[in-house]
């Protein structure tokens, strides 16, 4: 069915062979990106495995953390990572192969890791001028990309001090 209607496209000269190659590479691209997420994401994690990164980083803030305070550094430290790539995605797989196992050591509470880890991300994209989220928003509403960050950055702000007090509180009582 696809071939028949490429082929009519082309034997039409609606398009030539290769406009209708580009567009179909364009389409496949991407398609794939959900795809090429979850292969880098993997590849990072046994980048990570094989380096025995995790271990490291184990054995060298263990000292320094305690599982209470945990969740709330975590929610910072995901958020100044994902504003300053401005890849919520990414930068989840990154971190969520290093903080989960630290956590376990350090018994935090590992629903209140994984929340910090959506939070600081959430917290990344809309604070960010230059991620996905707000070039998106930006181009469908036909504002100026640096205009949609700063008209977010006061939500952007309330928000990250409520997950901030929330997450010390809930550290300490859960």
């Amino acid at each position: 069915c696809h071939g028949e209607a490429c082929g009519t496209v082309v034997g039409q000269r609606q398009l030539g062979i290769l406009a209708l190659g580009k567009l179909a590479l364009g389409v496949t691209v991407h398609l794939h990106e959900g795809a090429d997420v979850q292969i880098l994401g993997r590849l990072e994690a046994k980048v990570t495995e094989q380096l025995q990164m995790t271990e490291f980083i184990i054995e060298v803030a263990k000292p320094f953390l305690t599982g209470s305070l945990f969740p709330v550094i975590t929610f910072i430290l995901v958020s100044a990572l994902c504003f300053a790539t401005g890849s919520f995605w990414g930068m989840s797989a990154v971190v969520a192969p290093i903080v989960f196992p630290l956590g376990a050591v350090i018994s935090a509470n590992p629903v209140l890791i994984m929340a910090a880890i959506i939070s600081g991300g959430a917290f990344g994209s809309h604070a960010c001028f230059y991620c996905d989220a707000t070039l998106l928003s930006s181009n469908s509403s036909g504002i100026d990309n640096m205009e949609h960050a700063l008209s977010q950055l006061p939500y952007v702000a309330i928000a990250s001090i409520a997950s901030i007090v929330c997450f010390l509180v809930c550290g300490f009582v859960m």
